[in-house]
């Protein structure tokens, strides 16, 4: 019986145990896509809304079904389509960095007229459902560029101005109906306005300092021919604040110029002759100034919102030849302005009065006194039974602050379902990049997507290694004794299940995690677990009284007596008194523990470097300004002073620099065929820098020390470099790889140059100061038709397992390329035996396109621009995170999973022989003591 009890205990205590599994149903498959669209951009209050909900149909019937989709465009100058109901992305378009603000039109229900470029000089229509592009055009640039939909009856047109001229183009085709060239450059601010049914007009607004300050010239719009000779008022109009309403009259629709002028609000009928502007006397007080016109999407229908100094809103439309003015709306009882110097006004949900009008606008959210909660203000102008004048409405929803931000921009679409309510699906986003769907005070979903601006030195660290098992925290709840026995007693259960080996199966929650934390650009801090799918396990949003706000500053690891870890930011506090402010963060939960505001800099020129700063460590900093490089010598709460400043040749610049990251370094040589050894030059210190030389249109690469600038070897001159190609490279041990992109190729081939560094002499590894000639590099130049952009490389826990080098493509796409094709040792003849001995592949020029290679499978990562790698749970897996616009998360085995069973493996053989083992180990033991107990009496 005590054979058996011992037997029993060893089996409990085995499953109690902290061991993690090694079979590959529980190492954890990981392969993820986070497609994002980035934060919402602002919007001039005086444009249309650039996010607003579009009913689009693929038929142009009228009785045809519209769907609804959300447009917005992003600070990621991404313009995309979101379903409603779940926040998916339907379509979404990537624009160059040259185009600030894409506007967008809907003149009809199937497509959607983007105006984009970087003085609006790109004209292009869009599939309303799709986001296909059903044709485009290219204009002059040089002056911001304006459209407006011009519907006839029959067909629907735009009129498009830009530098050259005004052009009519066709709505469906694309095609030029008339163009116009323009007369005497303007320094004003140009705007297309419909005059009347069959005119339209080129409005004039002239800077300050010029008179008159208006001017009009009207177009007949059939032909393209000046109509009369061009019209002018006085009057000190700004363009930023100034509005264009489309009114009804009784001969036909017309336009009204509205701005604001020393508090007043001023208005302008547009037509043959400007007369003198009018003041809206209903619209304001003695007792409140006017701040602030805005468009809500409802210009065209006579409706616009006026803002006062007082913090209340007026609903003013257009009737027929006078404006009907509604009483001040105050937000939500705030006496005092909610705002200060960057104060953008809320604003107010309206409803169109007519049933076939879309329902789209703007709409007020403001917090009231309870800090939790937000609301909205409804001001309906549809009439119905119970309010034939239309009713003031609006709820509130549990808002935090704290946790999310300020409101900044928002997007409804409403309806009233009876004569007493009205139902509203609204769109939010705050100043910390979330985004949010409301319908009413139901939350539909949620997004953060700031997560599309994470470009920081981030921290990663396997949190069971790292601190003690802890229940309270949020990483750590899957790591209690409960859970563990749950997950042996589900792994045993699984063993005689015969069918779940040819079955895929889910990412395995085994309580093993694995932290990725990074700040984004809008002062928030994510913690993400790379074995959970990505999952966010805690998020932190900064105020902004703590310091002003740098994406790329050094976050850091504090290591406490008390076991749990805490990552702190330095962020500049003053910048004229050279202070900052060091906030610190529990690394388990993301709560703000700490923020110490009273350690000053030691550097006036504290804010000057932060700029282009480069962290080589967590004391030396890189200061890259175009012909120069300079290290710089840091302490935890600022910059120290510079160390040393290496020049460039003349008219050579810096075109990029790659900084190792610490690693675990399993051999320091490599033994060779002949059993010689090559000993790598493995140097802690080690930078490289790429350099270009617009005279010469080469590159070169110098490899440095970061703590006392000294040359230590140099590569190159390569001769053939594109100027205006992204150069790139990658350094990690003794291996650099640069990544170019071939000049005068019309194919736009790429090249990849490997680089080996060995020592050539007896010289101790990692010495400082080599001389140039005791590193011996070996190289070997590939070309690749794939565009290929080298990131970084694969890492592992202990240095074991072979590097993948890891590639960005033209497509979006991740490619591992294996070192051994990479090899600068590859061989220009038949391999020989001891060739074959180190596994060495014939040179061959063209790097092959093998999808093996390709980790994001069929996925397009967009906007790539960054890949990391982290060690895995086990030697032979390294996990890869690509960020950019998109998130994308995978796991590479390099060498093969040479650790993990495989998934053919006979668990239940295993299990078997183990059970047979024990039971014959239990009975034969007491049969030995027996003998041996027999042997002592009988044989003595």
């Amino acid at each position: 019986m005590k054979d058996w009890s011992t037997l029993a205990l060893g089996a409990i205590l085995s499953l109690a145990a902290p061991a993690w599994a090694i079979q590959a149903s529980e190492v954890g498959r990981l392969d993820w896509h986070l497609p994002l669209i980035g934060p919402p951009q602002l919007s001039s209050p005086v444009d249309p809304p650039l996010h607003r909900f579009h009913h689009t149909s693929t038929s142009a019937a009228p009785n045809a079904s519209k769907k609804s989709l959300l447009l917005t465009y992003t600070v990621k100058n991404v313009l995309a389509a979101l379903e409603p109901s779940t926040g998916d992305v339907v379509w979404r378009r990537r624009y160059p960095s040259n185009h600030p603000n894409a506007r967008h039109l809907s003149c009809s229900a199937s497509s959607v007229i983007v105006l984009s470029g970087a003085s609006g000089s790109d004209l292009a229509s869009l599939n309303g459902s799709t986001g296909a592009v059903e044709w485009s055009l290219s204009g002059a640039e040089g002056r911001e560029g304006q459209a407006l939909c011009w519907n006839d009856g029959s067909t629907t047109d735009i009129l498009w101005l830009t530098k050259d001229g005004v052009r009519r183009i066709d709505g469906i085709t694309g095609g030029v109906i008339w163009a116009r060239n323009n007369g005497a450059e303007s320094k004003g601010s140009l705007r297309l306005v419909q005059i009347d049914a069959e005119r339209f007009g080129v409005l004039d607004i002239s800077p300050q300092d010029e008179q008159p300050a208006l001017s009009l010239q009207l177009i007949d719009a059939r032909q393209g021919s000046l109509v009369g000779q061009p019209s002018s008022a006085k009057s000190h109009v700004q363009a930023s604040n100034a509005l264009t309403v489309k009114s009804r009259a009784v001969d036909g629709p017309t336009s009204t110029l509205v701005w604001v002028e020393s508090g007043r609000l001023l208005s302008l009928k547009l037509g043959d002759k400007l007369d003198k502007p009018s003041r809206l006397a209903a619209s304001t007080s003695a007792s409140a100034q006017v701040a602030q016109v805005r468009d809500v999407g409802l210009s065209h229908l006579g409706i616009f919102v006026a803002h006062y100094e007082d913090g209340t809103a007026a609903v003013i439309t257009s009737v027929g030849e006078d404006w009907s003015v509604d009483p001040r709306v105050p937000l939500c009882g705030l006496r005092r302005p909610p705002w200060g110097s960057s104060y953008r006004p809320p604003l107010v949900l309206l409803i169109p009065p007519s049933e076939s009008l879309p329902r789209d606008g703007g709409a007020p959210a403001n917090f009231p006194r309870l800090p939790q909660l937000g609301s909205f203000q409804i001001y309906s102008l549809a009439a119905t039974e119970a309010s034939p004048a239309g009713m003031l409405t609006g709820h509130t929803f549990p808002f935090d602050q704290d946790k999310f931000g300020s409101l900044i921009t928002f997007a409804f679409e409403a309806s009233p379902p009876n004569a007493y309510t009205v139902a509203t699906r609204s769109y939010i986003s705050t100043s910390s990049g979330v985004t949010q769907a409301w319908e009413g005070s139901h939350l539909v979903w949620h997004k953060e997507e700031s997560l599309s601006t994470v470009d920081s030195p981030a921290l990663y660290w396997d949190v069971a290694e790292t601190v003690q098992h802890d229940s309270s925290s949020s990483l750590l709840a899957d790591s209690s004794l409960p859970s563990r026995l749950r997950r042996h007693v589900n792994a045993i259960s699984r063993i005689f299940d015969q069918g779940v080996q040819s079955k895929p199966t889910a990412p395995a929650s085994n309580g093993r995690q694995l932290v990725f934390v990074a700040s984004s650009a809008f002062r928030t801090i994510f913690a993400l677990d790379l074995a959970q799918q990505g999952r966010i396990v805690w998020r932190a949003c900064i105020d902004g009284r703590a310091g002003s706000w740098d994406p790329f500053q050094r976050l850091r690891m504090l290591d406490l007596d008390d076991g749990r870890p805490r990552v702190s930011i330095t962020l500049i506090k003053d910048a004229e008194t050279a202070s900052v402010s060091l906030v610190e963060l529990d690394a388990l939960t993301g709560t703000i523990l700490d923020v110490d505001s009273s350690t000053p800099a030691v550097s006036a020129a504290f804010s000057q470097v932060m700029d282009k700063q480069q962290h080589v460590s967590d004391k030396i900093t890189l200061d890259v300004s175009g012909t120069s490089i300079a290290g710089v010598s840091r302490s935890q709460f600022g910059i120290k002073t510079s160390i040393w400043t290496a020049h460039l040749p003349e008219r050579e610049q810096v075109l990029a620099v790659a900084i190792p990251r610490d690693g675990v370094v399993a051999s320091t040589g490599r033994i060779l065929g002949d059993r010689s050894t090559l000993l790598k030059y493995l140097n802690p210190n080690m930078i490289a820098v790429a350099t270009f030389s617009p005279a010469t249109r080469s590159s070169s690469v110098l490899l440095m020390n970061s703590e006392s600038g000294a040359l230590l070897h140099k590569i190159g001159p390569i001769a053939d470099v594109d100027d205006e190609s992204n150069l790139s490279l990658a350094l990690q041990d003794n291996w650099l790889v640069l990544t170019y992109r071939v000049a005068g190729e019309a194919a736009r081939a790429s090249k990849v140059v490997s680089v080996e560094l060995y020592t050539s002499g007896d010289d101790s590894l990692g010495m400082l100061g080599v001389n140039l000639e005791r590193i011996q590099a070996l190289t070997r130049t590939f070309v690749s038709t794939q565009a290929l952009e080298i990131k970084s490389f694969t890492r592992t826990k202990l240095g074991i397992t072979t590097y993948n080098a890891l590639f960005a493509n033209s497509l979006g796409q991740i490619v591992a390329v294996p070192r051994r094709f990479l090899d600068p040792r590859r061989t220009l003849h038949k391999p020989t035996k001891q060739d074959q001995e180190e596994l060495l592949l014939p040179y061959e020029a063209l790097l092959p396109a093998d999808p093996r290679w390709t980790l994001s499978h069929r996925r397009e990562v967009e906007g790539l621009n960054k890949i990391e790698s982290f060690a895995g749970r086990l030697e032979s897996e390294s996990l890869v995170l690509a960020s950019g616009l998109d998130l994308f998360g995978t796991r590479v085995s390099p060498s093969r999973s040479f650790d993990v069973l495989s998934p053919t493996f006979n668990k239940a053989q295993l299990v078997i022989t183990i059970t047979a083992l024990s039971l014959g180990l239990a009975v034969t033991r007491s049969m030995v003591k027996g003998r041996q107990v027999h042997q002592k009496w009988y044989f003595l």
